[in-house]
C-alpha cells in the first residue's frame, strides 16, 4: 500500500502533538509494509527530501510567504504548495492507495486529491478551536477554521481523533 500523508508538522518542526503523533506513526506504518510519502513545509531546517528508513521518504516543501499573521492565509499558500509538489510525486512514483491528513492545515490539499483521483481520504484531528477555546468561537479566523476542521470530517472516508 502507498499512502500520500500530508503534515503540517515533522521533524525538525514540531509543535505539539501532531508532531509526535506523525513522527510515531510513519515507522510504525513502513514495519506494517506500508509506503509512505510525507508531505511537510519546511518551516525550521530538514533536507527537502530525506529518505528516513525503508519505506518512508519526507517531502519538506519552501514556502514563498509564511507568517503574514493569518494562520489561515498561509495554510491556503501551503496547501496550494503542497498540492502542486505532490502532483510532481504522482507523476513520478504513480498513484497512492489513500491520502492521510493531519488535521486542518492540510485538508485542502488533501481534498485535491480525494476528488481529482477518487483517493479515499483519512483524516487524524489532533485537536480543533471548539475544543481549544471551550467551545467558543472567539472570532472570524475561528469561526473559518471550525468551518475547515468540519468540512475535512465531512469529507474524509475515516476519521481518527487522538
Amino acid at each position: 500500500m502507498r499512502v500520500l500523508m500530508l503534515s503540517w508538522e515533522y521533524p525538525p518542526h514540531i509543535d505539539g502533538g501532531m508532531g509526535n503523533h506523525v513522527t510515531a506513526l510513519v515507522p510504525a506504518l513502513a514495519e506494517r509494509g506500508v509506503d509512505v510519502h510525507l508531505v511537510t513545509p519546511r518551516l525550521n531546517g530538514g533536507e527537502p527530501v530525506e529518505r528516513v528508513q525503508e519505506g518512508v521518504t519526507v517531502h519538506r516543501i519552501e514556502l514563498a510567504s509564511w507568517q503574514s499573521g493569518n494562520i489561515f492565509t498561509d495554510a491556503h499558500e501551503a496547501n496550494s504548495r503542497m498540492t502542486a509538489y505532490a502532483e510532481s510525486l504522482v507523476a513520478t512514483y504513480g498513484a497512492f492507495d489513500l491520502v492521510h491528513a493531519h488535521d486542518w492545515l492540510v485538508a485542502l490539499s488533501a481534498f485535491h486529491f480525494k476528488h481529482e483521483y477518487r483517493w479515499p481520504l483519512v483524516a487524524t484531528v489532533h485537536a480543533t478551536g471548539r475544543g481549544r477555546n471551550s467551545g467558543a468561537l472567539p472570532g472570524p479566523l475561528s469561526v473559518a477554521i471550525d468551518h475547515m476542521e468540519w468540512q475535512l470530517c465531512y469529507e474524509s472516508w475515516r476519521i481518527i481523533v487522538t
